[in-house]
C-alpha cells in the first residue's frame, strides 16, 4: 500500500457534488459572463443551483439501484 485510503462512499459523493457545483458555476458564468451581473454573486442563485445539482445527482444515483 501506498498510504492512501480509498474514500468512503459518502465523501465521494459529496466531493462530486462539489465539482458537478462548481462547473455549473463556470458555466454559467462563461455563457452570461458579458450581462453586468454574475450569477455566481447571487445567494438565491446559489441555493437554487445547489438543489438543481443535489436533485440531478439524487437522481442519478437512484437510477444505478
Amino acid at each position: 500500500m501506498n498510504g492512501v485510503r480509498p474514500m468512503n462512499p459518502r465523501s465521494r459523493r459529496i466531493l462530486t457534488n462539489l465539482v458537478v457545483f462548481v462547473l455549473v458555476l463556470v458555466v454559467l458564468n462563461a455563457i452570461f459572463g458579458d450581462l453586468d451581473w454574475g450569477i455566481h454573486i447571487s445567494v438565491v442563485g446559489s441555493l437554487v443551483l445547489t438543489f438543481v445539482v443535489w436533485g440531478i445527482m439524487a437522481a442519478l444515483e437512484s437510477g444505478r439501484r
